[in-house]
């Protein structure tokens, strides 16, 4: 489905035509009309747990590749159980539902937003680490904006799952944690600060 601005692919029936009226609304909530003449997002039949990309051969027109799987989520009872996405996009209990649905969109134009406006320029291999403070930052901009977004609560989660492995979180990675969330703008220096008080991963 598509209109001058948004082109969703991949998907159909009603839950194209919901993906497509979320999109459309968060590419005008987000102010990407001045940045792009159109996205499109195409989910595509990838392989389980790859993170969402996006490739820029035209910069007017950004393509953003998803999984299907990438618009569910699991109940919040067992979210500390499943930890890799490849097992969320084979699990029978997912929950694909308008919330789960909002939260990926916005959370993935934010991130092009930050690309197109020269927030955050990419960097060949960037950290993972970088990648894991610049989603934190996304998710909490969206909640300042009050848009849909991944709660504090998951993306401690999240940021519990990722750095515990390396050792103990100590009181300096919270407040890391809590600066990124409450910023509301964030820059290529901001995201290297927060990584090197951050353990590596």
């Amino acid at each position: 489905m598509s209109d001058s601005q948004v082109i969703i692919s991949g998907l159909e029936g009603k839950l194209s035509d919901e993906v497509f009226a979320v999109a459309t609304k968060a590419v005008r909530h987000l102010n990407l009309s001045g940045l792009i003449d159109c996205v499109e997002i195409v989910f595509d039949d990838i392989e389980p747990g790859r993170q969402p990309w996006l490739s820029f051969n035209n910069p007017k027109y950004p393509v953003i590749w998803a999984h299907a799987g990438d618009l569910s989520e699991l109940p919040a009872e067992q979210q500390y159980a499943w930890e890799l996405s490849e097992l969320k996009h084979n699990a029978d209990n997912i929950e694909m539902n308008s919330t789960s649905i909002s939260r990926f969109i916005y959370h993935q134009l934010l991130v092009l937003r930050d690309l197109l406006d020269g927030s955050v320029v990419l960097q060949d291999d960037m950290p993972e680490s970088l990648q894991q403070s610049w989603s934190i930052s996304v998710d909490g901009r969206l909640q300042q904006m009050g848009f849909p977004g991944y709660s504090a609560a998951e993306c401690r989660r999240r940021f519990y799952r990722k750095y515990s492995t390396t050792g103990v979180l100590l009181p300096i990675h919270w407040e890391t944690f809590r600066e990124l969330w409450d910023t509301e703008d964030v820059n290529i220096d901001i995201l290297k600060d927060a990584c090197s008080r951050l353990p590596i991963i």
